[in-house]
């Protein structure tokens, strides 16, 4: 799902740099070999390759818009703990502390009972509070990457309404570059996409005009 999201964001990118055009029938980011020679020293990158094809590029745009690959996607159970501070690389230690034990502290332990009794319950204490906020991480990165699927599956298996918007925009005479530039505006407005559907045909060309004019 990362790299989908990834590939999405350098051809994002490139359509959006001068020289750079999009090939409908071949659903693919296109350049003369002269311009990619230029852009890849400036922007070496490994997740898209121009001129191959992109079949999901225009699907995508529905759902990702300018939401480009920047760390958006579900968080990992790792970068979870790390955020709750339970584990940093930085201080290369762990949020679990390990008691010191000297040979005092076992001579009282010995001679006090209730002082051993005390440490082992505030040991479960302290494993329960540590479990319940690890299971709390969890359900958040499950319930966030599950929308996530939700999202890439709903762009991935449908996509009809875009195919549909594609096929009127065509019908109105809109350049290739044109189609995506609104084809990216509905994607980061799906409820301006409503209202397009609900519009009277006579009324489009005046409000593609509007957005192509922002």
């Amino acid at each position: 799902m990362k790299r989908l999201k990834y590939k999405y964001s350098a051809a994002y990118d490139m359509l959006n740099t001068s020289g750079f055009g999009w090939n409908d029938t071949n659903k693919c980011v296109t350049v003369s070999p002269e311009i990619l020679e230029k852009y890849v020293k400036k922007h070496p990158n490994k997740n898209y390759t121009a001129n191959r094809s992109f079949p999901h590029y225009e699907r995508l745009v529905t759902v990702l818009g300018k939401d480009r690959a920047t760390g958006n996607m579900a968080e990992s159970a790792a970068d979870a703990l790390n955020n709750m501070g339970l584990e940093t690389e930085e201080s290369g230690t762990t949020g679990f502390t390990q008691p010191s034990t000297t040979l005092s502290n076992v001579a009282s332990a010995s001679s006090d009972p209730n002082t051993g009794e005390t440490s082992k319950r505030n040991r479960k204490r302290n494993v329960s509070s540590t479990t319940e906020e690890i299971t709390k991480v969890f359900e958040k990165s499950m319930e966030r990457a599950s929308a996530d699927i939700a999202k890439l599956t709903e762009v991935i298996m449908g996509g009809d309404a875009m195919t549909r918007l594609g096929v009127e925009l065509e019908g109105m005479g809109l350049d290739r570059m044109q189609v995506i530039r609104v084809a990216m505006y509905f994607g980061n407005k799906p409820n301006q996409l409503r209202i397009w559907n609900g519009l009277n045909d006579s009324y489009k060309p005046d409000f593609v005009k509007a957005i192509l004019e922002e």
